[in-house]
C-alpha cells in the first residue's frame, strides 16, 4: 500500500468517527446557532469540509479540544452563510428553480447579419461562462450542457437537491454579473 493511499484511508477513518460521534450534534448545534432545519444538514457538511482542511490540527487535539473546534465550526458556518444571505435571494431551495434558460435563443435569425450577432453572442456567453471558479462552471455546464438531472448532479456530489440548487442559482448569479461586466445582450 502506497503511502498516499494509507494517510487517505487514516483520513477516511478519523473523519469517520468524527461524523459518526459528533454527526447528530453538530446537527443540533447548526440549529441552536440559527440554521433553519432544512438547512441543518448542508450546515454540518460545510463544516466537516472545513474541518477536513484542518485535519493536521484537528486530529492532534485531545478529545474535548475536538468538541470545542468542531462546535466553534459549526457557528462559523451557520454565521458566514446568514451574513452572505442576499434578501433578493431566496430561502426556500424549492423557490430556486431554474425557470429560464441559461443563456438567451442564440439561435440567431435568418439573415446573415443575425446569424454572426447570434454567434458574437454565444462567444461572449462562453467567455463569461469561463470566466467562473472551475467548481461554478462544472455545475452549469453538468446542468445545462450535459443536461444532467439534479438527483444525477446531487447524488454525485453527496449532497442534497437543495444544497444543488442553492449552489446552481448563485453560479447563475455570478455568471450574470460577469455577463454584465461584459455589456453582454440579454
Amino acid at each position: 500500500m502506497t503511502a498516499i493511499r494509507k494517510e487517505f484511508k487514516e483520513k477516511a477513518a478519523f473523519f469517520r468517527q468524527l461524523y459518526d460521534r459528533y454527526g447528530s450534534k453538530m446537527y443540533v448545534k447548526a440549529l441552536e446557532c440559527g440554521s433553519p432545519p432544512e438547512y441543518g444538514w448542508d450546515m454540518v457538511q460545510e463544516s466537516l469540509n472545513r474541518l477536513i482542511m484542518h485535519y493536521d490540527l484537528l486530529s492532534q487535539l485531545p478529545p474535548p479540544a475536538q468538541s470545542a473546534y468542531i462546535f466553534t465550526t459549526v457557528r462559523s458556518v451557520v454565521v458566514n452563510r446568514w451574513e452572505k444571505f442576499d434578501p433578493g435571494e431566496p430561502e426556500d431551495p424549492a423557490e430556486l428553480e431554474e425557470g429560464e434558460p441559461l443563456f438567451v435563443d442564440l439561435s440567431g435569425g435568418s439573415s446573415p447579419e443575425e446569424r454572426m450577432l447570434a454567434r458574437e453572442r454565444e462567444q461572449k456567453a462562453f467567455e463569461a461562462l469561463n470566466k467562473l471558479p472551475e467548481k461554478e462552471r462544472l455545475l452549469l455546464e453538468e446542468r445545462y450542457f450535459l443536461e444532467l438531472s439534479m438527483e444525477e448532479m446531487a447524488g454525485s456530489r453527496g449532497i442534497t437537491e437543495g444544497n444543488l440548487r442553492v449552489q446552481l442559482y448563485r453560479a447563475r448569479k455570478k455568471l450574470k454579473k460577469i455577463m454584465e461586466a461584459m455589456d453582454y445582450e440579454f
